[in-house]
């Protein structure tokens, strides 16, 4: 081996010792970079020369600098950040539901019921009272509001997620941008041959997008022979061949409920709920936050009716001259049990009692039938005819709108008693609520200006207690349309369910973010620079340095001494 051929491989050392310097010194400036995966400087020797019968290798080579990471760990620890972020999504949402409701203060649903109910026992010891009965009808004014301000907030609950849905778009659209710019770049450095480690830098800022993508929509990956990354959200492309499928919104309304959905920008197919804070968020609402929403209508729907059904079939202090129904049909001629109707809650076969009277005191009780036998079927027309005809009182009912108005003659009043098709319930005739939901539940106006019309009995006796026994009783009575239960157990029930599914998300939560973390602490340990490793391997690039340094100053000197004994 000459003492060139030495010298090419002290210099050779010199180069790879420089480089081995910068890949620690990065490495060490990296130290806080988030997502940044330390790199190694892989080495190999040259291919030896032959002298004689010796072998001499003639230096050192750099083969590659290599990000040093596990994938199947990122790719793992990925897939349990996206979980995560989904269970976390949801929590927020469930979280926020719970806390609509504000179960442990003094002015919650609950408290407003009893509220309300105390208020009517307070009728049934004191019936000759207005003033107790304007308290009843005051706090039945609190609860509806209570139920509408409820129903608002999640109706607000519902609007944040669609605006985050919405304002989550361009979010992920850049993201698939910047992966597909960051694909070119990597396949450009490295050829189109792929070997784990080719740029190192762009693969670690290509896996950053694709955790940050992950963190908002479940997708899969997989990785070409030339380094690209193809990304896939159930059956649709995200990312192939470097082609970008951008996402979009539509909106639509489902059961009434406002919907906003991320879909394919070109086969418009819904992206797949699943993974991912936007997945989290979409299964709170159409799941979490549309079953409570569904509950609180179903609790103020059966308040309204049941309550109005008692209330119609009873007298007040005071008769009434004119009197018309809170709610209307769509069609009067339409059959009173048909869609056609629009009625919102359903009646009976049957009658309904009008109690007419005139100031000599005398007064006539008419039987008005409602026929809804599957043979006839009577419209709101009909009805109208009925009261007409029966009392012989013309244009004593008379519709307008779509609603039924009694209008007696002078000297004449009237209230009604017992209603076995709960028509005048159903389209608001003498009754405590209006509405039908939690959305537009209220009081009745007339009764609120004069609550001494608050059905307290059933015989016309101003001192008789029946009928707000009834109405009491429906603190506790069993409702057939709530699978049995009262509608104070439906309320706890609904309050249980809520407080359960927080602390089942809650849980899930913490075990998700616990692998989430425990994955995190994994990879880092693989990927993650360590200050001490990277000094001493400094130390040891350095002194390397210093050793080729001086192998070539001594090699340079023996070539000085043998030109000189050659001259």
């Amino acid at each position: 081996m000459s003492l060139f051929a030495s010298f090419s491989a002290s210099a050779s050392g010199l180069l790879i010792n420089r480089l081995g310097m910068s890949v620690t010194g990065n490495n060490i400036a990296n130290v806080n970079t988030p997502g940044y995966a330390r790199q190694r400087l892989d080495l190999s020797p040259i291919t030896p020369s032959q002298f004689g019968s010796v072998s001499v290798g003639p230096g050192v080579r750099a083969d590659d600098v290599r990000s040093v990471v596990d994938s199947y760990l990122i790719e793992r620890g990925r897939e349990a950040k996206s979980e995560f972020e989904s269970a976390s999504g949801r929590l927020d949402i469930v979280q926020r539901i719970e806390g609509v409701f504000n179960e442990l203060s003094d002015t919650d649903l609950s408290s407003q019921l009893d509220a309300f109910f105390d208020s009517v026992a307070d009728v049934q010891n004191n019936p000759l009272e207005v003033g107790v009965r304007g308290v009843a009808v005051q706090n039945a004014v609190t609860l509806a509001e209570t139920v509408q301000g409820i129903n608002e907030r999640l109706r607000d609950i519902q609007q944040d997620i669609n605006t985050e849905v919405e304002s989550s778009v361009d979010a992920i659209n850049r993201s698939l941008d910047r992966i597909k710019d960051l694909n070119s770049q990597i396949v450009a450095a490295t050829g189109g041959i792929a070997q784990d480690g080719d740029a190192a830098g762009l693969r670690d800022l290509r896996d950053q997008e694709l955790t940050t993508l992950s963190g908002l929509v479940e997708i899969q990956t997989h990785e070409d022979l030339n380094g690209s990354i193809n990304i896939y959200s159930g059956e649709n492309y995200l990312l192939i061949s470097g082609q970008v499928q951008h996402v979009d919104v539509t909106q639509s309304v489902e059961d009434g409920v406002p919907r906003s959905s991320l879909v394919f920008a070109n086969s418009r197919a819904e992206v797949p709920l699943g993974g991912g804070r936007l997945g989290g968020l979409q299964t709170a609402r159409d799941e979490d936050l549309a079953s409570a929403m569904d509950r609180l209508d179903t609790f103020a729907s059966n308040l309204i009716f049941e309550a109005n059904k008692i209330q119609s079939s009873g007298q007040g202090l005071e008769s009434f001259t004119e009197v018309t129904s809170t709610g209307s049909v769509i069609d009067r001629f339409a059959a009173l049990n048909s869609p056609d109707a629009g009625l919102p809650f359903p009646i009976r076969n049957g009658f309904f009692e009008l109690r007419v009277a005139e100031t000599t005191g005398q007064e006539v009780t008419y039987t008005i039938p409602v026929t809804l036998d599957g043979v006839t079927s009577d419209s709101l027309d009909d009805v109208a005819t009925n009261i007409n005809t029966i009392t012989g009182i013309p244009n004593f009912a008379t519709i307008s709108g779509g609603k039924l108005t009694l209008d007696a003659p002078t000297d004449v009043s009237f209230t009604f008693g017992e209603d076995n098709t709960d028509l005048l319930a159903a389209i608001g005739v003498n009754t405590l609520f209006t509405g039908s939901l939690a959305s537009d539940i209220g009081v009745n106006e007339r009764l609120r200006e004069q609550p001494a019309l608050l059905s307290a009995s059933r015989n016309g006796n101003p001192g008789d207690t029946s009928n707000i026994v009834a109405l009491g009783n429906l603190r506790s009575e069993s409702v057939g349309t709530l699978g049995g239960l009262s509608l104070t157990d439906y309320l706890a029930e609904s309050v249980q369910q809520l407080g359960n599914g927080a602390q089942a998300a809650q849980a899930q939560t913490e075990i998700l973010q616990s692998t989430s973390l425990s994955l995190e602490s994994q990879s880092l340990a693989i990927t993650g620079v360590s200050l001490d490793e990277e000094v001493l391997k400094l130390t040891q690039f350095q002194r390397a340095f210093q050793a080729s340094a001086r192998h070539i100053s001594v090699v340079n000197e023996l070539i000085d001494e043998v030109l000189n004994l050659a001259s």
